[in-house]
């Protein structure tokens, strides 16, 4: 059946199909490499970020708003532990306000994440320092 039309849209239009194919491996070869392409640029742009936070953590002054941001946000969960610990004797915690919550979510990432870093750093330091 296939045989048949193919013949007959080769009959018609001489080559109709062969077009209509290899429009479409083209349009598909294109697509696949704008998703390449983006795919780089995203890589790219998250290397960079990367390398600038890096960069700005060899700073003091990079540590005072991020200071500001994660010792208040410590002090919070540390309070709501408590209070879950102590079966709710303590006075409750309020919740972070919804327009506060992404940064709220982001600095503790980042918190964690630092201070994983600071702690693979002195791993590091203590064994280069054993040699």
């Amino acid at each position: 059946m296939a045989w048949i039309f193919t013949t007959i849209l080769n009959w018609l239009g001489g080559g109709v199909l062969s077009k209509v194919l290899g429009h479409l491996e083209t349009r598909a070869n294109n697509e696949t490499e704008r998703q390449r392409i983006q795919a780089l640029r995203e890589q790219h742009a998250m290397t960079v970020q990367g390398s600038v936070i890096t960069k700005g953590m060899e700073y003091p002054f990079f540590w005072i708003p991020w200071l500001i941001a994660t010792v208040p946000l410590a002090g919070w969960f540390g309070w709501g532990m408590l209070d879950t610990a102590f079966n709710g004797a303590l006075p409750d915690v309020a919740e972070i306000p919804q327009g506060l919550l992404p940064w709220a979510q982001s600095a503790w990432q980042n918190l964690f994440f630092s201070g994983g870093g600071v702690a693979a750093a002195g791993i590091i330091g203590k064994a280069i320092a054993r040699r």
